[in-house]
């Protein structure tokens, strides 16, 4: 999904995965603490999220 999509709001995450909120949010933080996206509003909600590695391959 994030290869798709590199930058995405928590909420597109929870309608893709078909799962609560609650579940989306624990996930991304378990991914998060892993260095894999980065959170990028500092809000608790409408939290953005970025792959940023991934997009610094396609910058020249």
């Amino acid at each position: 999904m994030f290869h798709q999509r590199p930058v995405l709001p928590a909420r597109e995450v929870t309608r893709a995965l078909g799962s609560s909120p609650t579940a989306t949010n624990r996930l991304l933080a378990d991914i998060e603490s892993l260095g894999i996206p980065r959170e990028t509003t500092g809000y608790k909600r409408n939290r953005l999220f970025v792959l940023g590695e991934y997009l610094a391959l396609f910058e020249g």
